[in-house]
């Protein structure tokens, strides 16, 4: 038996590094990761999820509504790991389809761009990957 109900789901606001969970219905939730392209870019925004909670309380079929693309993957990653309290209907647990809103915030003015400035300055830290073989090697040069 699956109910639809039309639940006002969670936000899970992520705000420069520290986390507020904001959910009656989660009995485990992991914040999710900033991307940290995303950050050294200023994304930030909702990523609304629609999916089903399983009598088991996992989330699945967990599909994107909107958001950025940049942040959509992290979004689902982290609903993916969550567990919910069991939904009861008439006594009865059963599974829920719902929607869920994980907001990813930097702040604003200083603390956005200081937060954008930091993630730029780890980004450019992090090793550029080698061309690889399938990519056209430049000729050299006849003297």
């Amino acid at each position: 038996m699956k109910v639809h109900l039309r639940l006002l789901a969670l936000a899970i606001y992520v705000i420069a590094g520290s986390h507020l969970l904001n959910a009656q219905t989660l009995a485990s939730a992991k914040p999710p990761g900033y991307p940290l392209a995303a950050r050294a870019a200023g994304i930030d925004g909702p990523v609304v999820l629609k999916g089903t909670v399983s009598k088991e309380g996992k989330m699945q079929d967990i599909r994107v509504l909107s958001g950025a693309p940049e942040l959509q993957q992290a979004a689902v990653d982290a609903v993916s790991g969550w567990t919910y309290k069991p939904y009861k209907h008439f006594g009865q647990i059963v599974e829920v389809d719902t929607t869920v809103t994980v907001n990813f915030n930097m702040g604003v003015g200083k603390q956005k761009a200081a937060e954008q400035a930091k993630a730029q300055a780890e980004l450019a830290k992090v090793p550029k990957p080698a061309p690889s073989q399938d990519t056209p090697q430049q000729p050299t040069p006849k003297q």
